[in-house]
């Protein structure tokens, strides 16, 4: 058990290198550890693989995304 800091876990449903199931299982170790307030968030794409999603505009979405949450860790922006 310990603080972990805010953690953005993302999984894949095709990805055929890393289960969908193992990001799951590692954000319930992770969740059930955590001593601190900091967010532990998982994100499953339905529709990507292990490269992440295929087409510029999802690519970038999926940037957009992550982004948004380290900002958010870091407080420099609200949700």
């Amino acid at each position: 058990a310990q603080h972990y800091p805010a953690l953005w876990i993302e999984g894949s449903w095709f990805d055929t290198r890393v289960s969908y199931w193992e990001p799951a299982k590692y954000y319930a170790q992770v969740t059930q550890h955590q001593q601190g307030s900091a967010p532990i968030l998982l994100h499953t794409d339905m529709s990507s693989g292990h490269g992440g999603a295929s087409g510029r505009f999802k690519a970038w979405r999926d940037t957009a995304r992550q982004d948004a949450f380290i900002l958010w860790a870091l407080g420099l922006s609200a949700l």
